[in-house]
């Protein structure tokens, strides 16, 4: 099978690449969607295939089914390196390069590679709750996490509610465990968050505990079939706190605090 690599695109270029899409869908045509405007492309010289024109490097040649070797260990996003057998290989008959070209790596564990996958698993599961939820007013992906946990902020809606929510997430498989708070906490903020888990949440009651569930093959807790356990935590106190009052300054007693210091 002919094929074409191409190191170093422009950012939202690179990113459409990452984000999932349906069995098909144009990647170049999503691209162009985010940039507002066509990318523009060529035909690589030697493959005939029509690759993104502002790459730094252009990789032809062709993959061949019946040379079949280890791949990696390669480092991952999540801080592990990973290895698979029986890879096909691929045979590079032809480089193009710039004339003074930047090698564009994703570092393992690093910044830019973790906040990728946040924003693809955002863009995903948000577009699939929006319609189904629309109590879901705003998802939080934790950094380093990549994308593996979420806080979501909700309106204030019957328990069941959110629990068929919490249990949607986890079915998603990039996400491994999900954390649900009230509309008055900003899913950002891990302080308030974590004050919630401490004041709202009942391990006993509000906990959510799925087993055998699609997980993803960068987490190294993963089955050799690449499933895991999941858990959710309700921490909207919903349910049990409708007569408690959260102490709160007004906001402009808040700015008249911060001018002080």
């Amino acid at each position: 099978m002919p094929l074409a690599v191409t190191i170093g695109m422009e950012p939202l270029t690179f990113a459409s690449f990452a984000l999932k899409g349906v069995s098909g869908a144009d990647k170049l045509a999503v691209a162009g969607g985010l940039r507002g405007e066509p990318v523009k492309v060529v035909r690589a010289a030697l493959t005939g295939i029509c690759v993104p024109a502002l790459c730094e490097y252009l990789l032809e040649g062709e993959v061949d089914a019946t040379d079949l070797r280890t791949d990696g260990p390669l480092g991952e996003i999540s801080g592990y390196s990973q290895s698979f057998a029986d890879i096909p290989t691929f045979r590079v008959r032809r480089i193009t390069h710039r004339a003074e070209p930047i090698y564009h790596a994703l570092l393992p564990n690093g910044p830019e590679g973790d906040l990728l996958l946040r924003t693809v698993a955002e863009a995903l599961i948000s577009s699939q709750l929006k319609g189904r939820f629309p109590f879901a007013e705003q998802l939080h992906f934790i950094p380093t996490t990549f994308g593996s946990s979420v806080v979501v902020r909700v309106a204030k809606v019957d328990r069941e509610l959110v629990r068929t929510l919490l249990v949607q997430l986890l079915t998603m498989g990039m996400v491994k465990k999900a954390v649900a708070v009230a509309d008055d906490v900003d899913p950002a903020d891990l302080g308030e968050v974590e004050w919630s888990l401490a004041t709202r949440y009942r391990p006993a009651k509000d906990s959510i505990i799925l087993s055998d569930l699609r997980g993803v093959p960068i987490d190294p807790s993963c089955d050799d079939t690449f499933r895991s356990g999941k858990i959710a935590l309700d921490a909207t106190g919903y349910s049990h706190m409708s007569n408690e009052c959260r102490a709160t300054l007004s906001p402009e007693a808040a700015i008249k605090a911060d001018a002080l210091f």
